[in-house]
C-alpha cells in the first residue's frame, strides 16, 4: 500500500504541471544564452584565481610625452607628469554641473572633449523621471486597487472561518495587506478588528523608526532600515510610499513548511498562510476582471523598465507557481482548508512545487547572510511580488557586518565598486582585482560568489545582459575601437570608464529630472576677445578643435533604451504623455552622437553642423537636467554602541579631464567633463556633509583610480 501511495504521489507531482495550461510568468525570463561562472558554489571558499579570471584586453601604449618645466593653470607638477604618461588626467572642481564646465571652455577658447558621461547621465536622470511619473500617476493606483480587492476576499474568509488557528493566519494576511495600503496612501482607512489594527500599527511604527525590531506581522526580527527609500524614490511622498509598500510586499517570505512555526512565539502556519494569501489574489476581481491579470500587468511593466528583477537566483515561488498547483481553487474556504489538512494532498503540493525548480544557492543557504535568517526560512519560499532590482544593494547590506573598521589596512581592502563591476561582467574590473588579490580581505572569497549568483553573472563577458540598466552601461566595459585618440585607447582610460560605469549606476539610483523642466534662455554671446590674446588665436579654429568620446555603442544603446521604454510603458498605458517629445529629443541627440562617433573612428572629417554641435555642447546641456553630487548610503544595522555600520557610495561633482589631442602634426589639450566616484565608510552621510567634504577636498579617489585622478577643489 505504501509503495502504491508513493507511486501515486510521484505520478501526480509529475503530471500536474503538464495538465495545466502554461501561464506567462513575469517572475521568469528566458535563460537561453545565460552561463554562470565556472565556480563551484558548493565550496565554502573560492580562490582569487577562480573569482577574478584575467583577460588580455587590447589597448594602446603611446610613448610618454615629457611635460617637465611646463606650467598649466590648475595642474600641479605631479598631475603634469601623469598627463604626459597617461595622455589624460582628472581633477576635481567646484563646477555645479557640466554646463558650466563646458561654457568656461568656450569663454576661454579651449577645445571640448565631449564625454559619454555628459550625455548618458542626463538621459538616466530623465529616464528615472519617466518611471517616477508612471508610478505616481498609474502604477500606485493599480497596486492599491489590487490590494483592496485582495483585502475584500480575506475579510470575507475571516467572517466565514471558525477555526482559531486559521483565523490567526488570515488576520496576519489582512494586516500585511493593510500595511501596504497605508504606505501607498496614508489616508487609507478601513474597519478592522482591534487585534488586526494592533498588528498594523505596530509594524507601521517599526517602518517609520527604520531600526531593527521584531515585526508583529512577520513574527521575526526584521531590519526596518531596508524600508528607507533609496535615492530618487525619496524625492516625493508618492514615490516613497511606493518604495516602502513594494519592499514590504516582498519581505513576507513564507517557507513551504506544513507545521506551525512556533519556536519564536509565532502562532501562524506559514505554508497555510501563503495559500490563503494566494487565494485572496486568485479569487479577487478588479473592475470585473481577475485580479491576477492586474498583478501580471504591474509586474511585467515594472520588469520592462528594470524596476523589479524577474530572473530569480533564489528559490522564490511566485503566485504563478501556486496557480499551476491550485488551478481549480474552490471558492468555499472550508473545502480549501480540508484539502490542505490532508497529508496526501499536502505532500502532492510540496512535491509538485519543489520539483519545478532546482534548489539553487541563495543568500539564505550560504554564509547565513540574510536579515531573516532567524525565521527558519530555508529553501523554497512563497513571495507575493518579485524583489526590486537592486541585488548589489541587498548584498552590500548583508555583508557589511564583515566590513572592517579600517579597510585601508593591508589585507583588508574592500573595493566595493569593483565588486559590483565584477558581478556585472566587466573584464577590466577582474584584471584590477586580480592584481589586488593579495591585498583583499580573505573573507571576500566567501562573500563574493553570493553576489555573482544574485546578479546572474555571466562567464561570457561580451554577452549582452538582460538587466535594463546594465545593458545601457555595459559599453563602459569595452575598450574604444581603433581609430580613436591614443589617450582613450590606454589601459588607464579603460579604468576611467569603469569609474564612469559606477557613477552612471549611482545616477540611476539617485538622480531624477524635475517634473517639468523649464527651458533656460540661451546665454548672451560673450564679448569678442582682444586681438592677439590666446582666446582670439584659438577661437579662429574653435569649431575644429573638439572631439567626442566615440563610444558608438553607448549612444546606440541610449536610442535603443528610449525606444524600449516608450514601447513598454505604452503597452500598459503607463507612459506619461507629457514626456513623449522630450524622450524623442534625447533619442535624436544620442543617435546624432552615434553618427559623429562613426565619423571619428573612420577618420572622416565631420560635417560643419556637427563641429558646431560639439563646440556648443554647453548650450545643449543647459536644456537638460544633470545629476548633482549625491550620496547613496548603504547601512546594515546598529551596533551595540548605537552606531550604524555602513558605507556611503558617493557621486562627486563634475570633474575636469585634460586630454592630449593629436591631430596630424599638431598636439593640443582638450578639456571635458566626467563624474567621479567615492566610497566613504561610516554611518549614513547627509548630502550637506558630502558637499562639505567635497569643498574641503577631504576625499580620496578609489585606490585603483589614483594613477589618473588628482583630487583638487578649485575652479579652473
Amino acid at each position: 500500500m505504501r509503495a502504491q501511495a508513493t507511486a501515486a504521489i510521484l505520478s501526480l507531482s509529475l503530471l500536474l504541471p503538464c495538465a495545466i495550461p502554461a501561464l506567462a510568468n513575469p517572475f521568469e525570463q528566458s535563460q537561453q544564452g545565460l552561463t554562470l561562472p565556472s565556480i563551484d558554489y558548493r565550496k565554502k571558499e573560492a580562490v582569487a584565481a577562480e573569482l577574478f579570471p584575467t583577460s588580455n584586453i587590447i589597448v594602446s601604449s603611446p610613448p610618454s610625452i615629457p611635460l617637465n618645466g611646463l606650467k598649466l593653470a590648475g595642474l600641479p607638477p605631479n598631475a603634469l607628469n601623469d598627463l604626459g604618461f597617461n595622455y589624460f588626467v582628472v581633477t576635481t572642481t567646484d563646477y555645479p554641473d557640466m554646463t558650466q564646465l563646458y561654457r568656461e571652455n568656450k569663454l576661454r577658447g579651449k577645445g571640448n572633449l565631449v564625454t559619454v558621461d555628459s550625455i548618458l547621465h542626463p538621459y538616466i536622470a530623465f529616464r528615472n523621471r519617466i518611471i517616477a511619473d508612471a508610478i505616481e500617476n498609474h502604477i500606485n493606483a493599480d497596486l492599491s486597487l489590487l490590494l483592496r480587492s485582495m483585502l475584500e476576499v480575506s475579510l470575507a474568509d475571516l467572517r466565514d472561518c471558525e477555526d482559531m488557528d486559521v483565523r490567526t493566519d488570515i488576520e496576519h494576511n489582512i494586516a500585511y495587506i493593510v500595511v501596504a495600503l497605508r504606505l501607498i496612501d496614508p489616508q487609507y482607512q478601513t474597519i478592522l478588528t482591534p487585534d488586526i489594527s494592533a498588528l498594523v500599527d505596530a509594524d507601521l511604527k517599526n517602518i517609520a523608526a527604520g531600526k531593527r525590531a521584531r515585526s508583529a506581522i512577520l513574527e521575526r526580527n526584521q531590519n526596518f532600515a531596508s524600508f528607507n527609500p533609496l535615492g530618487w524614490y525619496a524625492s516625493s511622498p508618492k514615490l516613497t510610499g511606493f518604495y516602502q509598500a513594494f519592499t514590504w510586499l516582498t519581505v513576507m517570505n513564507m517557507p513551504l513548511s506544513d507545521v506551525t512555526i512556533d519556536e519564536n512565539g509565532s502562532a501562524t502556519n506559514q505554508f497555510r498562510q501563503s495559500v490563503l494569501l494566494f487565494r485572496s489574489l486568485d479569487l479577487a476581481k478588479c473592475n470585473g476582471q481577475p485580479a491576477f491579470t492586474l498583478w501580471t500587468k504591474i509586474n511585467t511593466a515594472l520588469a520592462s523598465v528594470g524596476v523589479v528583477a524577474l530572473v530569480q537566483t533564489e528559490q522564490i515561488l511566485s503566485p504563478v507557481e501556486y496557480k499551476t498547483v491550485f488551478a481549480s481553487l474552490p471558492a468555499d474556504l472550508s473545502v480549501t482548508l480540508k484539502g490542505l489538512a490532508e497529508p496526501f494532498f499536502r505532500t502532492k503540493l510540496m512535491l509538485t512545487i519543489r520539483n519545478r525548480k532546482p534548489m539553487n544557492l541563495s543568500t539564505t543557504s550560504i554564509f547565513d547572510l540574510q536579515d531573516n535568517r532567524s525565521s527558519g526560512v530555508n529553501g523554497a519560499v512563497f513571495q507575493l511580488l518579485p524583489p526590486m532590482n537592486q541585488p548589489e544593494i541587498r548584498w552590500m547590506r548583508s555583508i557589511l557586518r564583515y566590513y572592517p573598521s579600517e579597510p585601508t589596512q593591508a589585507h583588508s581592502i574592500w573595493p566595493l565598486g569593483l565588486f559590483v563591476l565584477h558581478a556585472r561582467g566587466a573584464a577590466q574590473a577582474d584584471n584590477i582585482l586580480a592584481n589586488y588579490a593579495w591585498k583583499l580581505d580573505p573573507v571576500i572569497n566567501k562573500l563574493l560568489p553570493v553576489l555573482d549568483q544574485m546578479t546572474g553573472r555571466r562567464e561570457l563577458m561580451n554577452t549582452p545582459t538582460d538587466n535594463k540598466l546594465w545593458r545601457l552601461l555595459s559599453d563602459y566595459f569595452q575598450p574604444l575601437p581603433e581609430g580613436t585618440q591614443s589617450a582613450l585607447r590606454t589601459e588607464q582610460w579603460l579604468n576611467r570608464k569603469l569609474e564612469g560605469a559606477l557613477t552612471a549606476w549611482l545616477s540611476a539610483n539617485t538622480a531624477i529630472a524635475p517634473k517639468v523642466f523649464v527651458k533656460k534662455p540661451a546665454p548672451a554671446a560673450p564679448p569678442p576677445p582682444a586681438p592677439g590674446t590666446d582666446a582670439a588665436t584659438q577661437g579662429a579654429t574653435r569649431a575644429f578643435d573638439n572631439y567626442l568620446e566615440p563610444s558608438t555603442e553607448s549612444y546606440r544603446r541610449i536610442v535603443e533604451d528610449a525606444q524600449q521604454l516608450l514601447a513598454s510603458l505604452n503597452q500598459f498605458g503607463y507612459f506619461p504623455e507629457k514626456q513623449r517629445l522630450r524622450l524623442a529629443d534625447f533619442a535624436r541627440l544620442a543617435d546624432r552622437m552615434r553618427k559623429i562617433s562613426e565619423y571619428e573612428v573612420r577618420g572622416t572629417p565631420l560635417p560643419f553642423a556637427d563641429m558646431q554641435l560639439l563646440a556648443n555642447i554647453d548650450m545643449v546641456l543647459d536644456q537638460v537636467a544633470q545629476p548633482p553630487a549625491a550620496v547613496l548610503p548603504v547601512a546594515h544595522t546598529e551596533t551595540k554602541a548605537g552606531q550604524q555600520i555602513g558605507i556611503n557610495l558617493c557621486l562627486g561633482r563634475p570633474a575636469l579631464v585634460y586630454m592630449i589631442f593629436q591631430q596630424t602634426s599638431k598636439i593640443r589639450l582638450l578639456r571635458g567633463g566626467v563624474y567621479t566616484y567615492y566610497e566613504e565608510p561610516g554611518a549614513p552621510m547627509s548630502l550637506a556633509t558630502w558637499h562639505t567634504r567635497l569643498n574641503t577636498a577631504s576625499v580620496k579617489p578609489p585606490v585603483w583610480a589614483e594613477s589618473y585622478d588628482v583630487v583638487m577643489s578649485a575652479k579652473r
